[in-house]
């Protein structure tokens, strides 16, 4: 009897730590840039309507969408978060890493008297200063009467 108690006890917990690993909202690709379309997905194995399952994006908190699966843009960069909703109840949240836009409508022009920041390719914040900069391809984003413009530099024969 005590190694069945000790067996149901074992089983419990390893079901549990597997119900923690798994994810309750996925999305692709992986690594999104602003402006890209993300497909996000509501992982359960419950049968839930899906009619009441509402999306928030911190990006755009009015819970419009509603569906196991659905589609954003994050039009900021930087940690952004994902919740859904079932029923009225908070249910799950995930965070998410927006990458800058890959892609650059010229011309925006960066006013590098007033705070910037410079981020690498892959996304991440390297600092405030293009001058401390090493070759390569760097994004700068600069915030101006509450929008956000991005350019793409590329440093050569830097010493």
């Amino acid at each position: 009897m005590k190694k069945l108690f000790l067996f149901i006890v074992l089983l419990t917990t390893i079901l549990v730590v597997k119900a923690q690993d798994e994810k309750c909202i996925t999305w692709t690709p992986e690594k999104p840039h602003v402006g890209e379309t993300i497909k996000f997905k509501f992982n359960t194995s419950v049968n839930y309507n899906p009619n009441l399952i509402v999306w928030y994006f911190s990006d755009d908190e009015s819970g419009n969408t509603t569906g196991l699966t659905c589609t954003h843009k994050y039009t900021q960069s930087g940690e952004q978060m994902v919740a859904i909703y079932n029923n009225g109840k908070f249910w799950c949240n995930d965070y998410i890493d927006i990458l800058p836009s890959t892609s650059i409508k010229e011309p925006v022009i960066i006013n590098y008297e007033i705070k910037y920041e410079v981020y690498d390719v892959t996304g991440r914040f390297i600092g405030n200063d293009i001058n401390i900069l090493k070759n390569g391809i760097y994004f700068i984003k600069q915030k101006v009467d509450n929008k956000y413009y991005s350019k793409k530099i590329i440093i050569m024969n830097q010493r």
